[in-house]
């Protein structure tokens, strides 16, 4: 059976407002949509979620999980007090996922603290995400994923193993990013596809230069061998779900209508 569609992202368009924004997803044929967190505005009430998630699945652009990627409040390594904002940011984002009627929250697992090894980053981020979905509990939240980037924990000091087992994989799991993970192994990011894949919950498909980290090219436009990464999670066993991610691309939409057929091609591969 062929795959949907892949779900698209609101960040793709950074600066036009969420209204038109979910307008244009299901206008390119987005089968639904990841949610940036600021696109939903600064006066967030559990009325005007529950408005927005209905809005979406009304445009055919079901919201398939919040992206808080990168929030300010996710500083866990800097000591007590970051460590309990950072929970509280995790808590309130769990919170906004309810009200949106969504079950997945996507975020990083932050930057390394420097002077301490990875098992003292692991033991952190393990009791973090494991408080996080202990309050998820009953609020319809599947899972936390988190987004390794070239300069976060889980490609700098790995790890990524480690912490899926100790908080459980079937709640906390991996966003592949093949633009971030060829950027932070440019010459051996199949090797450590390979080695991920158990982990990975959920794919943000891009090309990449193998040297610009936030740079997400449309396919064929880099030098990554998407073709092979596909290949290399179906080999996997890989069942997750996958987001066309062409985040700081200039020419976002025109790369989705010429590409279309590019991304279908490369989602049979899935099959």
């Amino acid at each position: 059976m062929a795959r949907q569609f892949p779900a698209g992202m609101t960040i793709v368009f950074p600066t036009v407002p969420l209204e038109p924004n979910l307008a244009l997803q299901a206008t390119l044929g987005f089968s639904g949509v990841e949610v940036w967190k600021p696109h939903l505005g600064p006066r967030i009430g559990p009325r005007m979620l529950a408005d927005v998630g209905q809005h979406a699945r009304d445009l055919g652009v079901p919201i398939t999980a919040l992206n808080a990627i990168g929030e300010a409040y996710f500083e866990p390594f800097g000591g007590e007090l970051a460590y309990l904002n950072t929970l509280e940011g995790l808590k309130r984002d769990i919170d906004i996922c309810h009200h949106l009627g969504v079950d997945t929250l996507a975020v990083w697992e932050g930057r390394p603290e420097s002077g301490h090894d990875l098992p003292w980053h692991v033991d952190i981020l393990t009791g973090l995400f494991s408080k996080a979905l202990d309050y998820a509990e009953g609020s319809g939240m599947r899972s936390i994923l988190f987004e390794p980037h070239p300069f976060t924990v889980g490609f700098t000091l790995g790890g990524v193993p480690e912490l899926c087992e100790a908080v459980g994989r079937d709640r906390l799991g991996m966003i592949l990013d093949t633009c971030h993970l060829s950027v932070a192994y440019p010459l051996q990011y199949l090797a450590q596809l390979k080695a991920l894949t158990p982990f990975v919950h959920h794919l943000h498909l891009g090309d990449s230069d193998l040297e610009t980290s936030e740079l997400h090219y449309p396919p064929g436009g880099g030098l990554v061998d998407l073709p092979a990464c596909l290949r290399a999670l179906a080999d996997g066993g890989f069942r997750g779900t996958v987001a066309w991610d062409l985040y700081s691309w200039p020419f976002p939409e025109q790369a989705i209508r010429e590409h279309r057929a590019d991304i279908s091609n490369l989602l049979a591969i899935l099959d």
